[in-house]
Parts: C-alpha cells; sequence; structure tokens
C-alpha cells in the first residue's frame, strides 16, 4: 500500500483557494504527479474537496475507518480508486461498478469486510450504487461516506493546477455539468495553459448542449400546418414572451410562463415536428432525449446508471450557458407510480424523482433558462406529478389533422408539384390520417413520376391515399345507402351536423359518415333516443333494400354496439327512463349490467326494438333522398357535408368540393 501527502491540507490554509494560492509547492506537486492519469488526478481533487483534514489524518494510518464513495458513473470507479491509494491507507478497497454478476453484490465480501477492520485496517467502497453492489456490512457501518458529484469549480481549478503546474484563477461555475470523466481528463493535458484548459472544456460542453442545432429544413412556426387550436396558441403565445424577453420587457427568461408542457397524440402526428419548429421560430438550440435512450445507453445496465443519464440532460442544458430547448419524448416510459407494483416501484421511485426535480428547477435551478417540452402517445399513462403546474403545466393534445389542414400539409410538402390542383376533396379523402402519412404519400407520388420521368400527376397521389377497391357494384351501392341512411337520420333529426360520407375503403371500414353532434354533452331523453335511431338507421337500410348483414354488429363500436350501449346508459347510468335508480356509471358498466340481469336486458331489449322499428320507418320514408344520395356517394366516393345537406333538403347540390369517380381515375 502507498500514501502521499500531495492532498494532504495544511492547517494553516483555510481552504481550496488558499491552499492553491500557496503557488510554493505547486509545480513539485504537478511534477510528483507526472506519472498519475488526469483521471485519477481529478478524482484525487475530489476526495480533497470532500474530506476534511481530520479525516485524511485518520486514513492515513490504521484507524479501522470504513469509508464509502458513491460516484457518478460506472467509469469513475478505477480512478477513485487509485485515489484512494495515492492519498490514504487502507487494507482493502472494494471497486465494483456492476461488472460481474456472481461478485458485484451486497452479500459477497461482508466477512472481508469484518476481517479488514477487526485488525485495524481501513477499508473502502467506490460504486456508482453502493446499496446495489457494494458489500452490505460496508454501507451499513460506514464511518464516512461520500457524495462525488460533477466535479465543481474547486475541484476542477485543483486538477487544473496538478497537471499543469500553474496555478487556475478561475473556471466557469457548472461547467463539468453533464461531462463524462473522460471528457473532463482529455481536456486537461499536461504541457497546457489553464486557460487552454478552460477553453477546450467550454468547447466540449456547447458540442455536447446542443447536439441538434441544425434545423435549416424544419419549417417556422408560421409555415406550420395541421396544428390547429391549443397547441398553435401555446406556441405562438411562447413566441410573443421570448420576443419581449429579447426586447428587454421581460427581465429574466426564467420570468417566460408556460415554458414547460407535454405534447400529447396518437404516433405521426408531428410533436417532434412542432417542439423543433419551436426551437428554429425562437431562435433557440434544442437538445433531444428520450426516457428510452437513457436505458439503452451503453452501461446504463443499472438504476444508478439510468438516473445518470436523465441528470447528464440537465446538466448539459445548464452547462449551455443561455436558453435552450429540451425535448424528452417518450414521456410515458416513467410510469405512473400509483400503477407500479409494489415489487418494481422501489426501482422506478428515484428516476421518477430525479425528474420531477428537475421539473421543478424550471423556475430556479438547473433548468430555469429551459423551455421543456415533453412528448407521448400515451398522457394517460403518466404519472400525475409531472402533469402538475410548477412542471410540466399541462398536457396539449394534437388531434389528427382536420380535411383543411391536412391539405394545407399536403401542399407544404407538395411545393410545386400538382400547383392548382384543389386538394381538400383529396384530402377529405385521407381524413383520418396523420401529417407523417401525408409527407410518405407525397414522397412515393414523387418517386413514381420521377421513375417514369415525368411530372407528378394526381392519380400518382389518389392512388396512395385510397385503397384498392375490389367490391362490385352492387356492393359499393348497398355500403352507400347504408352511410347514406345514417347521415339522412343525423341531420333530418337533428342529431348532428354531416362532415362527410364515404365510401372509400379505408383501414377497417367500408364505408364512413362523419359529423359534429349538436349536442355534445347533456342531451335529453328524446336526443338519445334520435342519436340510437340515427345508429341504427344503417342496418335498417340493409334490411329495406335487402337483409341486414354482419357489418351493423361484432365489436363494441359497431352499430348495434354503439346503440345497444346508448341505451343501457340511458337506463342505467343517465336515469332517463323509467327509474330514477343510478345503476351504472359508464355505458360500458350499463353494458356489463345487461349482460348479467335479466329484467335489466328485456328493459334494453324492448327500447331497441322500439327505436329500430323508427329507423325502419325514417329510411322507408325518406327512401328516395337516401337512394340519390348513396349514389352521388358511389360516384364521387365522398361527399363533403355541404353537398349532402343540400341533397337531403332537396336543394341543387353544390358543385367543385368533390372529385367524380372519372376525375378520380384520370
Amino acid at each position: 500500500m502507498t500514501k502521499s501527502t500531495n492532498l494532504k491540507r495544511n492547517p494553516e490554509f483555510a481552504d481550496l483557494d488558499e491552499f492553491l494560492g500557496g503557488t510554493g509547492d505547486l509545480r513539485q506537486a504537478a511534477e510528483e504527479l507526472t506519472g498519475t492519469r488526469v483521471s485519477t488526478i481529478i478524482a484525487m481533487a475530489a476526495l480533497q474537496d470532500l474530506l476534511t483534514t481530520r479525516q485524511l489524518e485518520r486514513l492515513e494510518r490504521r484507524s479501522g475507518i470504513a469509508l464509502v464513495v458513491r460516484v457518478p458513473g460506472p467509469e469513475w470507479c478505477d480512478p477513485m480508486e487509485r485515489a484512494l491509494n495515492q492519498s490514504a491507507s487502507f487494507g482493502w478497497i472494494c471497486n465494483r461498478s456492476g461488472g460481474s454478476r456472481s461478485q458485484d453484490k451486497a452479500t459477497v465480501g461482508n466477512d472481508k469486510i469484518s476481517d479488514q477492520l477487526t485488525h485495524g485496517l481501513n477499508v473502502a467502497g467506490v460504486s456508482q450504487d453502493p446499496p446495489r453492489y457494494l458489500p452490505s456490512a460496508l454501507v451499513t457501518g460506514a464511518d464516512i461516506t461520500l457524495e462525488v458529484g460533477a466535479p465543481s469549480d474547486r475541484v476542477l481549478r485543483t486538477a487544473i493546477a496538478l497537471v499543469t503546474g500553474k496555478e487556475c484563477r478561475r473556471v466557469p461555475a457548472g461547467v463539468a455539468a453533464g461531462l463524462t470523466l473522460d471528457e473532463i481528463a482529455v481536456a486537461i493535458r499536461r504541457g497546457s495553459t489553464p486557460a487552454q484548459c478552460r477553453k477546450r472544456l467550454l468547447a466540449t460542453v456547447r458540442a455536447k448542449a446542443a447536439p441538434n442545432t441544425d434545423l435549416a429544413d424544419v419549417p417556422l412556426i408560421s409555415e406550420l400546418r395541421g396544428y390547429e387550436g391549443e397547441a398553435m396558441d401555446w406556441a405562438m403565445a411562447l413566441k410573443r414572451q421570448v420576443d419581449d424577453w429579447r426586447a428587454g420587457k421581460i427581465e429574466r427568461f426564467d420570468q417566460i410562463a408556460d415554458r414547460a408542457v407535454c405534447f400529447a397524440s396518437a404516433p405521426g402526428l408531428g410533436k417532434t415536428t412542432l417542439a423543433r419548429s419551436v426551437a428554429k421560430t425562437l431562435g433557440l438550440p434544442i437538445l433531444e432525449t428520450s426516457v428510452a435512450a437513457w436505458f439503452a445507453t451503453p452501461g446504463a445496465g443499472h438504476l444508478g446508471d439510468i438516473v445518470q443519464q436523465a441528470e447528464a440532460v440537465w446538466q448539459q442544458a445548464a452547462a449551455f450557458g443561455s436558453p435552450i430547448l429540451i425535448l424528452l419524448d417518450e414521456l410515458d416510459g416513467l410510469p405512473a407510480r400509483s400503477t407500479v407494483s409494489s415489487k418494481n416501484r422501489d426501482f422506478w421511485t428515484p428516476l421518477v424523482h430525479s425528474v420531477l426535480l428537475a421539473l421543478d428547477g424550471s423556475g430556479s435551478g438547473k433548468t430555469k433558462n429551459c423551455i421543456i417540452i415533453g412528448a407521448t402517445n400515451f398522457p394517460e399513462h403518466l404519472d400525475e406529478a409531472l402533469i402538475r403546474p410548477g412542471r410540466l403545466n399541462r398536457v396539449i393534445t394534437i388531434q389528427p389533422p382536420s380535411p383543411t389542414a391536412l391539405a394545407g400539409i399536403l401542399r407544404q410538402h407538395l411545393g410545386h408539384d400538382l400547383e392548382g390542383v384543389d386538394l381538400l376533396p383529396l384530402a377529405t379523402l385521407a381524413v383520418g390520417a396523420t401529417g407523417a402519412q401525408a409527407a410518405g404519400w407525397v414522397r412515393s407520388a414523387r418517386a413514381a413520376a420521377r421513375g417514369e420521368d415525368r411530372p407528378m400527376r394526381l392519380p400518382d397521389l389518389l392512388g396512395l391515399i385510397s385503397e384498392p377497391d375490389g367490391r362490385t357494384p352492387e356492393e359499393r351501392i348497398a355500403v352507400a345507402r347504408h352511410e347514406a341512411s345514417h347521415a339522412a337520420a343525423l341531420f333530418k333529426l337533428g342529431v348532428a351536423e354531416i362532415t362527410f360520407v364515404s365510401v372509400v375503403p379505408h383501414g377497417r371500414f367500408a364505408g364512413r359518415t362523419s359529423s359534429r353532434l349538436l349536442q355534445p354533452e347533456t342531451r335529453t331523453r328524446a336526443q338519445v333516443e334520435a342519436h340510437v335511431v340515427a345508429i341504427l338507421a344503417g342496418r335498417a337500410a340493409d334490411e329495406t333494400w335487402g337483409a341486414p348483414t354482419t357489418g351493423s354488429g361484432g365489436s363494441a363500436t359497431s352499430d348495434v354496439g354503439l346503440a345497444t350501449a346508448m341505451v343501457a346508459a340511458l337506463h342505467g347510468a343517465w336515469c332517463l327512463g323509467n327509474s330514477l335508480v343510478h345503476r351504472a356509471a359508464t355505458p360500458e358498466q350499463a353494458v356489463a349490467l345487461a349482460r348479467t340481469d335479466p329484467a335489466f336486458r328485456d328493459t334494453c331489449e324492448t327500447e331497441l326494438t322500439r327505436l329500430y322499428a323508427r329507423a325502419l320507418g325514417f329510411v322507408r320514408e325518406n327512401a328516395d333522398v337516401i337512394d340519390r344520395l348513396a349514389r352521388r356517394i358511389v360516384d364521387c366516393g365522398i361527399v363533403d357535408g355541404r353537398e349532402v345537406s343540400a341533397i337531403i333538403d332537396g336543394r341543387k347540390p353544390l358543385r367543385g368540393a368533390n372529385l367524380s369517380r372519372e376525375e378520380r381515375t384520370r
């Protein structure tokens, strides 16, 4: 065992700064450490900063002291072991980073710890996760426990001085936050001046803190399409505040309100695109990370490593030194603690707490100069503490683009292709698609045209949007009458405003009627029953022009499934029937009750039979207009709400909004 007085504190100096001021021994100390790795010197400086003079003196002799050192990550373990050997006297230094499954665990090595301490020898343990990897007797019986964090400016000044042999008076506060030990060691080199070491450290920080500053191909907020509503309102309000901050109207960046939110949507709706657009519009670099990336990083096999990956994000952002936007993708990878089993809660809680603590710092801590955007496909899976005011202030839901917005997205990606073509009917045909799908269609259509060495034509795009339709004419008109009956009943019974009606196959749908309810929340019994009649009108059309088919039933979201749920809820949950007894909280619970309660099931059956008879009567009474609308739908594939309403009302249909079958195949 070796020891050195290189790091021993001189009692006459009050602190490390005064010690560095005494340059008489500095050059000699640097020469003595010439053969020592820079990473070890950094670890030695960190030890000196944490240990008191009395503790160092006790560790330099046989005192039977048990020391535990928690380091920031596994790459610190070997340098810290070497630093301990250079600085003090130990019978055994237990260095464990989790590399050995058989040896690096709390049950191994306790007898050796006991034996060493019994003979008056000092022992030490080094690990990024002491309770997991070090002998349990050492962790619980430690006389001294040290927590080594990112090297402070004091530690860096010491290390630079001991490597260069020259006094280092200034290092920017927090400059090492987010850097690995190897990155710090590469920046501090023998033969360099302290100023050169500082310059390298700052260059490394900036290179890591803003990994994505190339946003040249990202549109500005003003150029985006498909983000109507809350998302765009938030982005524009944030831009106004940042503009005010730059103009001096807002004194500090952390005074900008609503800087932390969470975007939620189904996949492909442009959460990342919007975040990048916000960064470009605000003139800020963007730091992108994801919960999945924390787990996938090489070496991040255990909780301590994963927490360190998360911490590195906040440290990098803080070290950047100026405002930056952080995108936290796949945020639902952090499970809600209320849903985690007791078996797994101990694993997840420290990681969730780490993220919560960083978000708390958006007001005054290390993320105070940050705009933070979380992103998730599953907002219902988020921990409630993540999305409260003061952290991620709210969840902003990004909805699928409307036909108008989808037409704008198509136009944005088409550029000069198909100039002058009205894209709204095409977008209406693709309603429900995402912006990512629209971009893919344009790329594929453009590639097809390029392969034939010609300009893009409308069929190139249309063929990608509409699925192949192998149905017979009889099958198409049957689907059209089904959908037209829905639309006519919704419109004439005052249930909803029609958006469009389509017989173009889309996913699992043979056809589709899209509408907006006129009374979406509080409704009377008559209004609910009218809605049920409109839902059953499709099946009534099947019977009127032939026979009912399986298309009206099947899943809970089928026509009959929805009608059953609404009737069951009317009587069991909403108490609008003949009883005020509340028997279910939701339509789903009411349906479950109908399955198990014969009397309640009979009530639902009676009501459904009565309302279906009304639907049959409606369809037969309006058969001519339904058939006329159905034939128009077959001809065009899709008819928008204005023309649907005109046909049902008997007015002259509006032209120009819909593409006929011939136009779609030209």
